[in-house]
């Protein structure tokens, strides 16, 4: 029985040595699918660098108005709120200190 099942799987492996695939299918197209799939891995990495030397300019007119607006417009005065509130600080600080 042993003998049996090893001359049928012999024979199995001599059958399968001979029926060679078909690879004709596989090698179609084969470029252009290698092509595609780096083109597409290529793009993936570079989507950070083409969008950073999009935006260069964008982020340049940006600094350049925020230098012009803190260079040449003079600072707002503080609002009423805190001019009352340091006053009344001021005050506080004169009456313990001079003892009043």
């Amino acid at each position: 029985m042993n003998n049996n099942m090893e001359e049928r799987l012999h024979g199995l492996f001599e059958k399968a040595k001979i029926v060679r695939p078909d690879t004709e299918k596989l090698a179609d197209n084969f470029e252009k699918r290698l092509l595609n799939r780096v083109r597409a891995k290529r793009e993936k990495e570079a989507t950070l660098s083409f969008w950073s030397w999009r935006l260069a300019p964008v982020m340049t007119i940006i600094l350049f108005l925020f230098i012009i607006l803190n260079a040449f417009i003079p600072a707002r005065p503080p609002d009423i709120l805190s001019i009352i509130i340091s006053g009344h600080e001021q005050n506080q600080v004169k009456k313990y200190l001079t003892g009043e």
